[in-house]
């Protein structure tokens, strides 16, 4: 997920109404894709679990063409795909999130900045709203963030990009096994490095797969949506890279 944070002093979120501000939130989303070349069609539909109020968009997505066999003869067929996103919002937190899948930033800004103005009744939706850096990497630096708990058997680190400034500036791919082992091996001191992405591995002592958490600060955490997810949000919460 993405993760933003809207200012909690400048709104005050209610269920009342919530219906006719999901109509609107969709009316602008529709013209949106609309002009973007995916077509108006676009649907909304919202729930509740916990604090946090979830929003599942279908929408359109650009035209495309395959071909299919049609009396021995072979003809074009062309469709539009659908698409299914997710808006995750924390009224109490400010705390707005979306699914990891809308790569672009510019689809990213106008799903939060249409969310502020339709949802919660903002004029605007300031610049530092998608500035703030709400995931930390510098906790993945600490051999204390890999060691066992009561809930996680294992933590290992599969791929990392790093960088580093000085006479020229220097990017870093390595991808293994066991990357800080990796690095250990090479004489690298993560220390003396910025970590651009990192994608770890937790292996949970309740379940049979592990998963993978994909981090890039400063604003982006992508964990499965599986069994454990919960465990994983609550860990990096508590050693300070997940910061909502």
């Amino acid at each position: 997920m993405y993760y933003y944070r809207f200012d909690g002093t400048q709104y005050k979120f209610s269920e009342k109404g919530l219906d006719g501000r999901v109509a609107k939130f969709q009316e602008e989303m529709e013209a949106h894709f609309l002009n973007s070349g995916k077509g108006n069609d676009c649907i909304i539909r919202s729930g509740k679990e916990g604090d946090e109020h979830f929003f599942i968009i279908m929408r359109g997505d650009v035209m495309k063409t395959d071909y299919e066999f049609q009396n021995k003869k072979v003809l074009p067929l062309t469709f539009r795909q659908a698409k299914q996103e997710m808006i995750v919002f924390n009224p109490n937190t400010g705390t707005i999130s979306v699914t990891s899948g809308i790569r672009k930033f510019d689809d990213k800004k106008k799903y939060v900045e249409a969310f502020g103005l339709n949802m919660l009744g903002l004029k605007d939706v300031p610049e530092m709203t998608f500035k703030e850096e709400l995931v930390k990497t510098d906790p993945l630096k600490d051999d204390t963030f890999y060691q066992p708990t009561k809930e996680i058997e294992k933590i290992t680190v599969s791929q990392a990009v790093l960088t580093r400034k000085g006479k020229v500036f220097t990017t870093i791919t390595v991808k293994s096994d066991d990357v800080m082992m990796s690095l250990t091996q090479m004489k690298f001191k993560l220390q003396y490095y910025d970590i651009k992405s990192m994608v770890l591995r937790f292996k949970l002592y309740n379940v049979k797969k592990e998963i993978p958490v994909e981090i890039s600060p400063p604003e982006h955490t992508d964990i499965k949506h599986r069994e454990g997810c919960e465990i994983i949000k609550k860990y990096l919460r508590d050693k300070g890279v997940l910061l909502v």
